[in-house]
């Protein structure tokens, strides 16, 4: 959803993108981290080959910074991936703040993820 001209989106590199998707679905991952765009975007993704219950989460996070600009928003083909924003701030300064606890109970988040915006 970036504006960079040089940035090249996964959906540019179909194959590369479905085995990186797929290897951190196959080792359980359901958060993945990138930068580079001045904006926090979170977007849901789940794909019809997946587990019904399975969500990967790809989270942006460039923030620190550097002139923020509106993002593109999620565009053309998806090749089966469902891609849900969740939240998007083009104009705020923040970091993550990621909770990794080693032993969820039945209910609890492995992994929680909050973004702090510094306003």
């Amino acid at each position: 959803a970036g504006c960079h001209p040089d940035a090249e989106t996964m959906s540019s590199h179909p194959t590369h993108r479905d085995k990186f998707l797929e290897l951190l679905r196959e080792y359980g991952c359901r958060h993945f981290f990138v930068g580079h765009d001045h904006f926090y975007d979170w977007m849901e993704i789940r794909n019809w080959r997946w587990p019904k219950d399975y969500v990967m989460n790809q989270i942006v996070a460039g923030t620190a910074g550097a002139p923020f600009y509106p993002d593109k928003t999620y565009f053309g083909d998806h090749d089966g991936y469902d891609l849900i924003r969740l939240d998007h701030r083009s104009n705020t300064y923040g970091y993550l703040w990621v909770t990794i606890n080693d032993a969820p109970k039945d209910g609890e988040q492995a992994v929680t993820v909050t973004f702090v915006p510094l306003d």
